[in-house]
């Protein structure tokens, strides 16, 4: 398992960091977000702009660049399930390959090649009953007036065709 680790922390390594940020900042916003953002910093970190998580919160820097086995991000991550500060700290734990990113991406500097704020994708709007009913009578009424508006404009077909007497 550890052979597995260190090649793919060498495939990892060898990739660039724009291609590590791409992999890793959705990492982030999957497994971080809900307790790590502007709205709701747990232990005072944010980790949706960069700026954020190279602050740090109340422990200090999240990440420190170059140096992934000093990072806070990494080290917590790494942690095994029900570790004291284990992170995230409910659902499945990192793979072995999620984190082999992680380091790299850490290692290379911690580009955040992504607009500046990592948000979480915010779900569809929910749209109520009432809203709904309006949708479909506004939908109705635009249905209706198209098909008006053709039968007005059509004009049939009056030059015999040859052949079909």
């Amino acid at each position: 398992m550890r052979a597995l680790a260190l090649s793919l922390l060498a495939v990892a390594a060898a990739l660039p960091a724009a291609d590590l940020g791409a992999e890793v900042l959705p990492l982030i916003r999957a497994k971080c977000l809900s307790c790590h953002r502007e709205s709701n910093r747990l232990g005072g970190l944010s980790l949706e702009t960069r700026a954020a998580a190279f602050q740090g919160g109340t422990g200090g820097p999240a990440i420190i660049a170059g140096q992934p086995e000093q990072s806070p991000l990494l080290v917590r991550m790494a942690l095994p399930a029900g570790a004291a500060g284990a992170m995230p700290p409910a659902g499945p734990r990192l793979a072995e390959e999620e984190l082999a990113a992680v380091r790299s991406w850490i290692t290379l500097g911690a580009e955040w090649n992504t607009p500046a704020r990592i948000a979480e994708p915010r779900p569809p709007a929910s749209v109520d009953d009432a809203g709904m009913d309006l949708a479909r009578r506004i939908h109705a009424l635009i249905v209706t007036r198209a098909k008006e508006e053709a039968s007005e404009r059509f004009e049939p077909y009056r030059e015999p065709v040859p052949g079909t007497d």
